[in-house]
Protein backbone atom coordinates (compact mmCIF):
# COMPACT_ATOMS: atom_id res chain seq x y z
CA UNK A 1 0.00 0.00 0.00
CA UNK A 2 2.90 2.40 0.67
CA UNK A 3 3.93 2.25 -2.99
CA UNK A 4 0.38 3.02 -4.06
CA UNK A 5 0.33 6.11 -1.87
CA UNK A 6 3.66 7.09 -3.40
CA UNK A 7 1.95 7.04 -6.81
CA UNK A 8 -0.62 9.49 -5.44
CA UNK A 9 2.17 11.68 -4.07
CA UNK A 10 3.80 11.77 -7.49
CA UNK A 11 0.50 12.77 -9.06
CA UNK A 12 0.37 15.78 -6.74
CA UNK A 13 3.95 16.78 -7.48
CA UNK A 14 3.71 16.44 -11.24
CA UNK A 15 0.63 18.56 -11.79
CA UNK A 16 1.77 21.65 -9.92
CA UNK A 17 2.81 24.46 -12.22
CA UNK A 18 4.10 27.98 -11.75
CA UNK A 19 2.10 30.49 -13.76
CA UNK A 20 3.99 33.68 -12.84
CA UNK A 21 6.69 34.59 -10.36
CA UNK A 22 4.24 35.65 -7.61
CA UNK A 23 1.51 33.01 -7.99
CA UNK A 24 1.28 29.30 -8.65
CA UNK A 25 -1.45 26.76 -9.11
CA UNK A 26 -1.52 23.16 -7.96
CA UNK A 27 -3.93 20.44 -9.02
CA UNK A 28 -4.29 17.08 -7.29
CA UNK A 29 -5.15 13.82 -9.07
CA UNK A 30 -5.76 10.58 -7.14
CA UNK A 31 -4.53 8.00 -9.65
CA UNK A 32 -3.92 4.92 -7.52
CA UNK A 33 -6.81 2.43 -7.84
CA UNK A 34 -5.81 0.25 -4.87
CA UNK A 35 -5.11 3.11 -2.45
CA UNK A 36 -7.71 4.33 0.03
CA UNK A 37 -9.19 7.81 0.00
CA UNK A 38 -6.45 10.28 0.90
CA UNK A 39 -5.84 13.63 2.56
CA UNK A 40 -3.32 16.10 1.13
CA UNK A 41 -1.11 17.85 3.69
CA UNK A 42 1.08 20.86 2.88
CA UNK A 43 4.26 21.69 4.79
CA UNK A 44 3.53 19.11 7.51
CA UNK A 45 0.51 21.07 8.77
CA UNK A 46 -1.61 18.05 9.68
CA UNK A 47 -4.08 20.24 11.58
CA UNK A 48 -5.20 21.97 8.37
CA UNK A 49 -5.44 19.64 5.37
CA UNK A 50 -5.34 21.16 1.88
CA UNK A 51 -7.74 18.46 0.66
CA UNK A 52 -9.60 15.79 2.63
CA UNK A 53 -11.05 12.37 1.80
CA UNK A 54 -10.03 12.45 -1.87
CA UNK A 55 -11.26 9.27 -3.65
CA UNK A 56 -9.65 7.40 -6.55
CA UNK A 57 -10.23 9.21 -9.90
CA UNK A 58 -10.85 12.57 -8.22
CA UNK A 59 -9.27 15.62 -9.83
CA UNK A 60 -9.25 18.82 -7.82
CA UNK A 61 -9.79 22.30 -9.11
CA UNK A 62 -6.63 24.35 -9.42
CA UNK A 63 -5.58 25.64 -6.01
CA UNK A 64 -3.98 29.09 -6.02
CA UNK A 65 -0.87 29.32 -3.83
CA UNK A 66 1.85 31.93 -3.50
CA UNK A 67 4.97 31.00 -5.45
CA UNK A 68 7.26 29.21 -3.02
CA UNK A 69 8.67 25.79 -2.20
CA UNK A 70 6.15 23.40 -0.65
CA UNK A 71 6.24 19.93 0.88
CA UNK A 72 3.18 17.90 -0.13
CA UNK A 73 2.25 14.70 1.67
CA UNK A 74 -0.51 12.27 0.79
CA UNK A 75 -1.79 10.21 3.70
CA UNK A 76 -4.72 7.82 4.13
CA UNK A 77 -7.84 9.86 4.90
CA UNK A 78 -8.22 10.69 8.58
CA UNK A 79 -4.82 9.39 9.67
CA UNK A 80 -1.96 11.21 11.38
Amino acid sequence: MKSKLLMAILAVALVGSASVASASQVRVVHASPDAPNVDVVVNDNFAVRALENVPFTAVSDYLDVPADTYNFKVVPAGQM
